[in-house]
């Protein structure tokens, strides 16, 4: 019983859970199925008032409430939906099938016979935790009639007629069939139902997977080494110009923040603080600083950009585009024009800022 109750769905039933494919307009055959009962209890009942015997007469009151069921059902149906409908059937169709059996032959009716329908149709449209309940109350009901009929308090009416036992048959069968029917067609709508939102998802991912290929081939192949990270400093994507500038492997540096990256490399490395808060900026205006990029000190031009969502900031894009020849070439120019006597470039666009010292002239 746990088993049963562990494999039982979060949410009360499949109707609960995918209204949509049961109650599906254009489908009649849960309405023929209830025409279906009704019918069959007017035959049925027109055969025990022909038989115009006394002890039917329990019987004819039972066939009498089966067919109020089945218009309160169709009612239902067609005012309130088929959840309202289904669960009443299930319901109502079983305690009719219990009274029948208290009322009628006890165990040996054979109305009793349509327990395994109404368990499979309610386990099937309203979950495993229904047909659970409806299974124990069923074993508690047979066991109290097997219980009352040794006792000789039920089971003493006259048995009827074995032409009005097949008609009992052949009113479960048919009955059995055309919920089949309707319980077949609905586990194709919801097969052809979550093939296609499968379809959907499967095209949507490949669509995903390259526009991420498009994406990561234009950051591969940018000259700049490039960076994304979130909100808290964590990197999210680097390029392969960032990956071989640091000799930082990708695997190692998403997901980790400039502090974790630092705190993993062994102690005296030839990597600096610098390096820490390389990216850790803010700013979108180009500036030039001093990075050390695999134990050499080398001039970068960075600049960082909020990544804002809904004018939340959600994280941070930079670059950083070494500049070392560009440097040392200028240095070499003014080096050379102090050496002809000419006047030092003063133009603000190409003068170059400040240069701190490096570390090695610390030593």
């Amino acid at each position: 019983m746990s088993d049963l109750h562990r494999l039982s769905p979060a949410r009360e039933s499949p109707i609960d859970d995918h209204p949509e494919l049961i109650l599906t307009d254009g489908d009649p055959h849960l309405s023929y199925g209830i025409w279906m009962i009704m019918g069959g209890a007017l035959i049925y009942l027109v055969l025990l008032l022909a038989a115009s015997s006394p002890d039917y007469l329990g019987r004819i009151y039972g066939v009498i409430a089966l067919i109020g069921l089945a218009v309160v059902a169709q009612a239902l149906l067609r005012f309130r939906g088929a959840v309202a409908a289904i669960r009443f059937l299930a319901i109502g169709g079983w305690t009719f099938a219990t009274y029948a059996g208290f009322a009628g032959e006890g165990v040996r009716a054979p109305i009793l016979v349509a327990y395994p329908t109404i368990l499979i149709f309610s386990g099937w449209m309203l979950g495993l935790r229904f047909c659970v309940g409806l299974l124990v109350a069923s074993c508690v009901a047979v066991g109290a009639m097997v219980a009352a009929q040794g006792a000789g308090l039920i089971g003493q009416l006259r048995a009827v007629t074995p032409p009005l036992v097949g008609v009992v048959h052949v009113f479960v069968l048919s009955i059995s069939t055309i919920l089949t029917i309707y319980l077949l067609r609905t586990f194709r709508r919801r097969y052809a139902e979550e093939h296609r939102l499968n379809a959907e998802i499967g095209a949507h991912l490949r669509t995903l997977e390259k526009r991420d290929g498009y994406q990561r081939a234009l950051l591969d192949n940018f000259p700049f080494m490039v960076w994304l990270k979130d909100e808290n400093g964590r990197y999210l994507a680097v390029n392969q110009a960032f990956v071989s500038g640091f000799g930082w492997p990708s695997a190692t540096v998403v997901g980790k923040t400039d502090l974790d990256i630092a705190a993993a490399k062994p102690p005296g490395s030839a990597e600096g603080k610098d390096e820490i808060t390389l990216f850790s900026g803010g700013s979108a205006k180009p500036v030039e600083e001093l990075v050390e990029m695999r134990g050499t000190w080398r001039w970068c031009e960075t600049s960082r950009s909020p990544v804002t969502v809904n004018g939340k900031v959600v994280g941070m894009v930079g670059y950083a585009r070494d500049i070392s020849w560009q440097r040392q070439l200028m240095e070499e120019l003014e080096s050379y024009r102090n050496q002809r006597g000419a006047p030092p470039m003063a133009d603000a666009a190409t003068e170059a800022p400040p240069r701190p010292p490096p570390p090695w002239s610390e030593a």
